[in-house]
């Protein structure tokens, strides 16, 4: 958790959605899964890695289970997730919360007029670190902030259904200013604006 010149981990996430997580979103409110159940390595690179890891969740009046494919591509600032969620073992629509923390509303959080993506920006060691997720051009969700008293439950987050068949695609990353290839807060907005 030191910068050594090769970056480092200072982003905390604890129990919240970190950068891009998703939850369940029943009865206005978010529930967040456990730790992933399984995992699978698909492709460990050199121009992309891909991964598959499985959640299930223990909150809800029912069962519900996520296979989640995340693919990190060389270069780019977002990954893509492509999730597929089955309730009472049927694939199946469902309202998701995707978005970010706000690490306890010392981020600044931003959402675009069109409710594609949402984003939020705040400082590590004097270097602004943003972090988002965006919709496919396809989706338009419905931006949410989400303030608590507890810790790691406040988040800017995007409320969208799955398809019928219980699956949504969607982007999340985030960019370090002292990486030096988005050095600004609008830098960050153009670059989520811009995104597929």
């Amino acid at each position: 958790h030191k910068d050594r010149g090769e970056g480092y981990d200072p982003y905390h996430v604890g129990a919240s959605l970190g950068c891009g997580g998703l939850a369940i979103w029943w009865n206005g409110e978010m529930h967040i899964p456990n730790v992933y159940q399984n995992y699978r390595i698909i492709k460990s690179g050199p121009d992309a890695a891909v991964i598959e890891v499985e959640y299930e969740w223990d909150t809800l009046p029912f069962s519900a289970r996520e296979t989640r494919r995340i693919t990190l591509e060389a270069g780019s600032q977002l990954f893509k997730v492509e999730s597929r969620i089955e309730v009472d073992n049927q694939p199946s629509r469902v309202s998701v919360a995707i978005g970010v923390t706000t690490h306890d509303g010392k981020a600044l959080a931003y959402s675009d007029p069109e409710n594609r993506w949402v984003a939020a920006w705040e400082n590590y060691d004097g270097n602004g670190l943003g972090t988002g997720v965006v919709l496919p051009e396809s989706k338009i969700g419905r931006a949410v902030s989400i303030h608590s008293n507890s810790k790691d439950k406040s988040h800017i987050v995007l409320i969208v259904p799955t398809n019928t068949q219980g699956e949504l695609t969607y982007y999340a990353g985030f960019a370090w200013e002292k990486a030096g290839k988005i050095t600004s807060l609008q830098g960050w907005r153009n670059y989520l604006e811009d995104a597929p």
